[in-house]
């Protein structure tokens, strides 16, 4: 994904987010979040994309629903990373952009599940949703596995014409194999859609189909 499409992915998911939102009210439940309210999903999401701005970054949001919902502005927000393309380092930048589209594309989700309505199992195109796996996957590679004895997990998102093969040692980092060939040998596997297997992996309900060591794929999946 580049910076244009990031940005343009920012705009469209925190559109469908409020309107989600609006809809299901403030003091409604979020079942994926369930120690947020929709008020709180929104003020999260909200002071996440005030920065960077003019104003101090970490500025409180407002307490009250209407003027925390004036207040929030992500097409500010994406103008103001455009712009700073001139000013700051690419590598920094698109990784703000990037982190930012998918923090608003998981918390869209949290914010349908909110409102009681079905929810459609295809809402991420499968590029965008091989992404936020990649993403997700670069920030947990470092993690330090807990795994008994070595490990392989199958990711496969076949729309998307993607395989992650990943290799977990004890007291490791997850190494991300990407082949075109899925491992015929693994322990765990997580497949079904790009967007499928992304919401399984940021743990939000999906269709994918999971088998093997439960334990395992916990070491994939976002805290």
């Amino acid at each position: 994904m580049d910076f244009a499409k990031a940005v343009d992915q920012i705009r469209l998911h925190s559109a469908a987010l409020r309107a989600a939102a609006i809809d299901a009210g403030p003091e409604a439940a979020v079942p994926t979040c369930p120690e947020w309210t929709v008020h709180q999903l929104v003020s999260h999401v909200a002071r996440a994309q005030s920065w960077p701005s003019e104003e101090s970054p970490g500025r409180p949001a407002p307490r009250d629903w209407d003027e925390l919902l004036a207040w929030w502005n992500p097409d500010s927000f994406c103008d103001t990373l455009l712009a700073a393309a001139a000013l700051w380092p690419h590598t920094t930048l698109m990784w703000w952009a990037r982190r930012s589209a998918h923090e608003a594309a998981i918390h869209r989700l949290d914010a349908e599940h909110a409102r009681g309505l079905a929810v459609p199992t295809l809402l991420f195109d499968p590029d965008f949703a091989a992404d936020g796996i990649d993403e997700l996957l670069s920030l947990i590679a470092a993690r330090r596995c807990t795994v008994a004895a070595p490990a392989e997990v199958l990711l496969h998102a076949a729309d998307a014409g993607r395989v992650w093969n990943l290799r977990l040692a004890p007291g490791q980092g997850v190494e991300v194999g990407a082949d075109e060939c899925p491992a015929i040998d693994f322990d765990a596997a997580v497949v079904g859609t790009a967007d499928a297997v992304y919401r399984a992996l940021w743990r939000r309900p999906s269709t994918a189909i999971i088998t093997g060591d439960q334990l395992l794929l916990n070491q994939l999946r976002s805290p």
